[in-house]
């Protein structure tokens, strides 16, 4: 079986393992499965709505699939969370691209 399928076993063992969502939306992104990959992320940052680098992979796939009052959403709440973290400058570059 592919990257999917144990993607997906590992979301059925343990469906509340943001890590293992994460994964899965990676493989259903490189599927071009927005939809579905914006859903498993957005399940991800409920799990962990503090991780900036989880929203911020939310708020790329928001982009991706069209939706930027969502993405900069995303992004504005990270933009205002104190601290900065590794993706903190792009999240600055793609706030002025929306």
């Amino acid at each position: 079986p592919g990257a999917r399928a144990y993607s997906e076993k590992a979301v059925s063992l343990d469906p509340n393992n943001a890590a293992y969502l994460d994964t899965l939306a990676s493989v259903l992104e490189r599927e071009k499965q927005l939809p579905k990959a914006v859903e498993v992320q957005k399940k991800a940052v409920e799990l962990l709505p503090n991780n900036p680098v989880l929203r911020l992979k939310l708020a790329k796939l928001c982009i991706k699939q069209g939706d930027k009052a969502q993405a900069r959403q995303h992004l504005d709440l990270l933009a205002n969370t104190s601290g900065a973290f590794p993706g903190s400058d792009e999240v600055a570059a793609l706030r002025k691209s929306l």
